[in-house]
């Protein structure tokens, strides 16, 4: 008799469980009670064309290839980069403070 993996909740920890299970072999079902699958790192286009994240942004990182190719596997990634800035004295200067900034003053 086939058995089948139940795994509660469809966000990150639920879909990886449930991918790596599947590759595996193994017969999974997915229960999720929200009406749409991702859990809280999902997004969604408005019809303005504009991606919105409805629970907040999340910034996927890590330095593995291996993590990299299976991520890759189910959907592109769009490219970031931060840039923090503090106000100083009403202007917007570099966070940490740069060498530049110190030249400066």
């Amino acid at each position: 008799m086939e058995s089948t993996l139940v795994v509660v909740g469809s966000g990150l920890t639920g879909a990886t469980i449930a991918r790596l299970a599947h590759d595996a072999g193994h017969s999974v079902t997915v229960l999720e009670r929200r009406r749409v699958v991702g859990g809280n790192v999902r997004d969604e286009r408005h019809e303005s064309g504009i991606v919105l994240h409805p629970y907040g942004p999340h910034f996927f990182r890590t330095s593995s290839d291996r993590i990299w190719d299976f991520v890759r596997r189910f959907s592109p990634f769009r490219p970031f980069a931060a840039e923090l800035k503090t106000m100083v004295d009403g202007a917007a200067e570099d966070w940490p403070v740069t060498a530049d900034y110190i030249d400066r003053h």
